[in-house]
């Protein structure tokens, strides 16, 4: 790599984007050079790497490659950018971008000088679980999502050892004290970021035997799980080393599989239904997001639902019936805010005392709710409300099979197929 290029540049991309790390870290642990990087084809190893990067963001970081001299796109047959034709050896790239922090006035780093500090490693090599934070290639550590894994266990701890999805997001939130502005955070889909790192969090914690999932919405510790004190160290560990696994078993994979064609689609990074399924929500005009929700009470069971939204409606979107037994049934009333941000305290208060004969309010936004929002919903002396924020709304959407279908996909299972192509089976 010449020594005269903006490697100054390069580094001020890396350590300002969180695509551009993902990326380029990805680069830097590939086990051999390639002279083309294939748009979709990366993104789906990405996904599998834990790192949730759209297509349009990943072609932008692309792009500032191609600006700072690193490579050109290549488009395909029907003038997709869909191939990025790299300048130089991308492991090199990739190693050189993390090599440091930027720092004040120009600096240049000749990639011979880092790579002999930082050897490309072989085929052979891996992560190996007892492997230290220091012995660790700083360019490895920056997935986010290290750091709730102990967070995790011991949530599920406080459950018992099993608990919903949403119950271990709250708990998490709670034990690390994770501040609103970073707990509502959304990624550019629509999607409420920390949740999405929790749950990548989760299937690290599968994948190394510390937790099961027996059923649809119920996370479970395993005897390993329940009896593991888990610290940092001991997660970044475990990250390293399934990324290590991973990526040994796509050079096993690419080695007996074709690569995809141009224009090739990438299987869709995990919760990405979820994504769009909130956007296209969010999309429905008031009335419609309100009939939307009605329809759904209906189909989980409540009867006689009506809407009474729209001009003068005494701040309640529509009331229904829940029976709670062969001869009870309790009246429920229901608010709809197709919001992008957070339901306020107020709002909620105005809520309870709007919903007059009914013993039970239950608020639906496409937004969400922040901490005053929720103490508002249990406040002594008020008539409880069920919040349902977008996030939670998707997951029942999924469990009640409303609006979204489910879909069964197969994948090779190298692993078996390697027992008919090992010794003398010929």
């Amino acid at each position: 790599m010449n020594d005269q290029l903006n490697i100054e540049g390069l580094r001020q991309l890396y350590w300002s984007s969180a695509n551009a790390q993902a990326l380029l870290d990805h680069c830097a642990n590939r086990t051999k050079n390639q002279t083309e990087t294939k748009v979709d084809r990366v993104l789906l190893l990405l996904s599998q790497e834990g790192h949730a990067v759209r297509r349009e963001d990943l072609i932008e970081v692309f792009r500032k490659l191609e600006v700072l001299g690193y490579g050109n796109f290549k488009l395909g047959r029907k003038g997709r950018q869909t191939r990025f034709i790299w300048s130089f050896e991308m492991v090199s790239v990739g190693r050189e971008a993390a090599a440091e922090r930027p720092k004040e006035g120009p600096y240049r780093t000749p990639a011979s000088e880092y790579l002999a500090r930082h050897p490309v490693p072989s085929k052979t090599d891996k992560i190996s679980n007892r492997e230290t934070a220091d012995e660790a290639a700083p360019e490895r550590q920056h997935a986010e999502f290290i750091q709730w894994m102990p967070f995790v266990l011991d949530a599920l701890r406080e459950f018992g050892g099993s608990a919903t999805p949403r119950e271990v997001y709250e708990a998490v939130a709670r034990l690390a004290k994770v501040p609103d502005e970073k707990r509502f955070a959304k990624l550019k889909g629509g999607e409420l970021r920390f949740p999405n790192q929790v749950a990548w969090a989760r299937q690290y914690l599968i994948w190394e035997g510390f937790l099961a999932s027996p059923k649809r919405g119920l996370w479970m510790l395993t005897d390993a799980g329940r009896s593991t004190k888990l610290s940092y160290e001991r997660a970044r560990q475990i990250f390293q080393k399934w990324v290590a696994v991973h990526a040994e078993r796509r050079a096993q994979a690419q080695e007996t599989q074709p690569e995809a064609s141009d224009d090739a689609t990438t299987e869709a990074a995990p919760n990405s239904y979820k994504e769009e399924m909130l956007a296209q929500l969010h999309s429905l005009s008031p009335a419609a997001f309100e009939r939307f929700c009605a329809d759904f009470l209906k189909h989980v069971g409540l009867e006689r639902v009506e809407v009474t939204g729209g001009p003068g409606d005494k701040g309640i979107d529509g009331e229904g019936f829940l029976p709670i037994g062969p001869i009870v049934t309790t009246k429920v009333a229901f608010q709809c805010k197709r919001y992008s941000e957070a339901v306020s305290s107020k709002e909620v208060q105005s809520f309870q005392g709007a919903i007059g004969a009914a013993e039970k309010g239950i608020f639906f936004t496409t937004g969400y709710f922040t901490d005053s929002s929720r103490d508002a919903a249990r406040s002594p002396g008020c008539k409880p409300i069920e919040l349902i924020n977008g996030d939670r709304l998707v997951e029942l959407l999924e469990e009640h099979e409303f609006g979204l279908r489910p879909a069964k996909t197969y994948e090779v299972d190298y692993s078996f197929l390697r027992n008919y192509t090992k010794g003398d089976c010929q």
